[in-house]
């Protein structure tokens, strides 16, 4: 029976093997969902090369609030709000599902309603949280975990809207997806990614660039207007890629028309950014959200739900260059995406990671 065991293990491993195709590394996508039918949430894992379903982690429903994910090595941390307003980090084993601690990290008291925060690793192995917060005057801050400003970007206003905040550890750059707040006069207004460089040492942020990647055209009545966007980072590229996935909202004689995504490629050191792609995918009718995000060697992953249907693409990205389409598929078990990541594993030994992950779905299917 031992023996069978050991040869069901290594043939799941081996399903695994799969994962690391192109790649040195095995890639797990990771989709925080929201199912609207019983008010639950749930971090789906998906293999992100086929889109098959691996399980779920994280389940709660009432009392928590989850908003944004963010995977940093095994450990992902799950961003929300509970029953008492306060934003608490929760973290998981992504592979085992086991949850690890609950950190509070503030207070919408402080930060705002629609604060957004984001773990930044320490060198020495320990490290901050960073909080985008709006003050009274309408401008979005960002703090560190002593509630202490560290810098404020003067482009945010009441008119604009934080969309997404990402940090990547490799190269300490913190970016925020900024869209024009519509109905403000957004077609004066530009959608923008800002970036910071970020003392680890002793957390402090410094502004480094700007980079504006669009101007909406929406008047009130005609034109469209980005609604949100997504902003993934690449640190191991040379330069630093990064990537702004937005949703997009076009309007004819005050009626709508649909919705429809757009990809831009930014080099966050010069503030550089190209129009890569416009209109992605065909129109959307009821729904669309996207979010991108970064595996190997360049490959990029943009997951949109659009009329009911979740999709998650392959491309291939370069700094500051075009995109290339690799192909996409259809993902089951997807209700109404809030945020997605992508767990890239540094090494080939790492397959050892999803290891407890294999056993757990052979444990679950002889339960069965």
């Amino acid at each position: 029976m031992k023996s069978i065991r050991i040869l069901s293990i290594a043939a799941v491993l081996a399903a695994f093997a799969p994962l690391a195709h192109a790649w040195d590394s095995p890639e797990v996508g990771l989709v925080l969902n929201y199912n609207s039918t019983n008010g639950g949430y749930s971090i789906n894992r998906y293999d992100p090369s086929s889109g098959q379903f691996l399980g779920s982690y994280a389940q709660s429903s009432g009392g928590f609030a989850p908003s944004s994910i963010q995977q940093v090595g095994n450990t992902t941390h799950e961003f929300g709000v509970d029953a008492f307003g306060n934003i608490v980090d929760k973290q998981y084993n992504f592979s085992t599902g086991q949850f690890l601690k609950s950190t509070v990290v503030g207070s919408e008291t402080t930060f705002g309603a629609n604060a957004h925060a984001t773990w930044m690793p320490g060198q020495s192995g320990n490290g901050a949280y960073i909080v985008e917060g709006t003050d009274t005057n309408g401008y979005s801050n960002l703090y560190d975990t002593d509630i202490s400003s560290t810098s404020a970007f003067s482009l945010i206003s009441s008119r604009y809207q934080v969309s997404s905040m990402r940090f990547d550890p490799i190269t300490s750059t913190l970016g925020i997806s900024v869209v024009a707040a519509a109905g403000n006069g957004a077609s004066q207004l530009l959608n923008a990614a800002v970036y910071y460089s970020i003392n680890q040492s002793q957390p402090s942020a410094y502004f480094m660039n700007e980079a504006n990647y669009g101007q909406d055209s929406y008047d009130g009545t005609n034109g469209s207007y980005a609604y949100g966007s997504s902003l993934a980072m690449d640190g191991n590229a040379n330069p630093l890629n990064s990537v702004v996935i937005t949703d997009d909202s076009a309007y004819s004689g005050g009626v709508f028309q649909n919705y429809y995504s757009s990809i831009l490629s930014i080099v966050p050191s010069t503030g550089f950014s190209t129009s890569t792609i416009s209109g992605v995918d065909v129109a959307f009718s009821s729904t669309l959200y996207s979010y991108a995000a970064f595996g190997h060697q360049g490959n990029l992953y943009v997951l949109e739900e659009g009329d009911g249907t979740t999709y998650l693409e392959q491309w291939n990205s370069q700094p500051g260059q075009n995109l290339a389409f690799l192909g996409s598929n259809a993902l089951t078990g997807v209700n109404t995406p809030l945020d997605f990541q992508v767990y890239a594993a540094p090494e080939p030994a790492s397959l050892l990671a999803l290891a407890p992950l294999a056993i757990g779905l052979i444990s679950r299917r002889r339960r069965r």
